[in-house]
């Protein structure tokens, strides 16, 4: 297999995996100082696809010459899941407006 064979990365996956689940009360004891007293697998696959329209999207600028996208969503009720639609709102316009592909 060679060394940018896509498959290497399945099986590097792979492997790191099967290690994680022999070593993984360990590592989160030393790295997070908890003890985890009970776990079960959830699926992994996070495909989705979904798009999103803002209400109100700006690229501004401040006194200080700081550059900022500025986004205002419009409620007209108390929307108790509003934290997580921006959350997504937010890395889609950074993963959008800031890195190059």
């Amino acid at each position: 297999m060679e060394l940018n064979d896509p498959r290497q990365g399945n099986l590097y996956d792979k492997v790191f995996k099967e290690n994680m689940d022999a070593n993984l009360d360990g590592i989160v004891a030393q790295v997070l100082s908890m003890k985890i007293t009970r776990s079960e697998e959830i699926s992994d696959d996070l495909q989705q696809t979904k798009e999103r329209k803002a209400d109100l999207l700006k690229k501004v600028q401040d006194e200080n010459g700081q550059v900022f996208i500025l986004h205002i969503e419009y409620q007209r009720q108390n929307d108790q899941n509003m934290a997580y639609r921006m959350a997504e709102y937010c890395i889609m316009l950074q993963v959008k407006h800031t890195y190059a592909y």
